[in-house]
């Protein structure tokens, strides 16, 4: 499993993909990286199901939003990717939530 996170690169000047009206996450806070799972386990998400992994990452500017995805291969199927992308509010003066990506 791979998790990466972006922010916007200007809190000003929002970008917007023209083909798609697609906000842009341009600035990247953490590179692709490959999560692995607990030692001596492996991940497993069944179709229709929402499994909840949990990665802490220390984000140390402060954006008013967070874009992560997340994603994984099924390699019994011809290695096809899976992704799942939501934006997040880092917004903390109303009360805390804890948010979570949902892959399924």
């Amino acid at each position: 499993m791979t998790v990466s996170v972006h922010s916007l690169k200007s809190e000003q000047e929002l970008e917007i993909k023209s083909e798609t009206g697609e906000l842009q996450f341009h600035r990247r806070i953490l590179a692709k990286t490959n999560i692995p799972p607990p030692l001596g386990e492996h991940y497993f998400i069944r179709p229709g199901i929402r499994q909840v992994i949990t990665h802490i990452v220390p984000i140390n500017a402060h954006p008013s939003l967070i874009r992560v995805t997340a994603g994984f291969y099924y390699v019994e199927r011809g290695a096809s990717p899976h992704t799942a992308r939501r934006v997040f509010s880092t917004d903390t003066s109303h009360s805390v939530k804890t948010s979570q990506v949902y892959a399924g």
